[in-house]
Formats: structure tokens, sequence, C-alpha cells
């Protein structure tokens, strides 16, 4: 019996790993928590001089802030507010005059998937979709029926014009159709038709 002097040949296993795709990249950073927006403060302070001494004091904050992927999913919330103190004091009155004068332009919860048809959003809101409807609290939700074309249902109670205090005796309800197109890839054009109804 002969034997052979080749040596015998192993089995070659090539060891790959695999890269994560460029969607589950994205993916893994639009789910990251993220804040943006902005903190602004305002000290007011007049002296008054005369007989009356009528002294005024008005410290202020407005508050702009928009929290994306809450949960480390596609929820987000939007507030919006500012904050005013009014305090007034004369020689004349031993009495000082001191209250608050806040307003709440939007307070909401809002839920936004690029990869779903479905957007909704709850609370006190003021969406730019409706920017005419103005501020009410409330819900909207709103379905992409086309790449282009979006269709939407609103409805809510009116908030007080002067206070923004929540009221119940108005309310407000309506559609509206959104669509967003391309002229070119420097334009591109946005635009709502709503019908809506204010009911009291």
């Amino acid at each position: 019996q002969e034997k052979s002097d080749t040596p015998a040949m192993e089995p070659l296993v090539e060891s790959t790993r695999v890269q994560p795709s460029t969607r589950s990249q994205q993916t893994s950073q639009i789910l990251a928590p993220r804040l943006k927006g902005h903190i602004g403060f305002q000290y007011y302070y007049q002296d008054d001089l005369d007989e009356f001494n009528y002294d005024y004091r008005q410290p202020s904050a407005v508050i702009n802030l928009r929290a994306d992927n809450l949960f480390s999913s596609h929820f987000k919330a939007n507030v919006r507010m500012r904050v005013r103190r009014n305090i007034r004091a004369s020689s004349m009155n031993d009495v000082t005059n001191d209250d608050w004068n806040n307003r709440f332009y939007e307070i909401s919860l809002e839920y936004s998937n690029p990869e779903t048809d479905l957007k909704y959003q709850l609370g006190r809101i003021s969406s730019k979709r409706i920017s005419g409807i103005g501020t009410f609290d409330g819900g909207i939700i709103e379905y992409q029926v086309h790449p282009a074309w979006a269709i939407g249902i609103f409805g809510g109670t009116q908030p007080d014009l002067q206070n923004t205090t929540p009221q119940s005796d108005e309310s407000k309800a309506g559609v509206y159709l959104y669509h967003k197109g391309k002229l070119s890839e420097q334009i591109q054009t946005n635009g709502t038709v709503a019908v809506a109804g204010r009911y009291k």
C-alpha cells in the first residue's frame, strides 16, 4: 500500500461579519431621544420717581421646546408657553399687587412614524397644517393616502382667547386635505384646504 506525500486539504472557512444596514443605522439614530428648542428670560423694571412712586416689575420667561423620540419610539412632545409675573407697588397704597399672566400656546403629544401612513396628535394643539384654525384643546388624526396627499380630521374645544385657560362652552371641528409637492429640486410647495365649524 502506497502512502501519499500530498498533505490533506483543510476545508476553507471564511468568516464574514454582517454589517448593519444603512436603514438600521438610520432607525437607531432616529429613535435616539432628542431635545431641541430655546428658553428665554426677561426682567423689566420701572422705577417711578414722581410723587405717586408707581414702581413696576415684570419677570418673564418664554419656553419653546420639542422632545423627539420619547420612550425610544416615534412619539414627540411640543411645549410653547410664556410665563409672566406682574408686581406693582405705589406709595399711595400699602397693598402690593402681585399677579401672574401666563399663556399656554401648545402642550401636545404627537405620533409621527415615517414608515406608517397614520399620524395623530393630542393635547393643546397649534398645528402648522391648519394654522388658520387657531389653537384648540383636542386631537388631530391624519392619514397619508398618497406620497403627496394626506387627509385629516380634527376636533376639540376653544380655549379662552385672553388668558388661554381651558373652557368647554365653545368647540370646533373639521376636515382638511394637505398637499406637498415639488416643482424642482430647489422649489417645493405645500398647501392645505380645510372646512371647519365653531359651535357654542
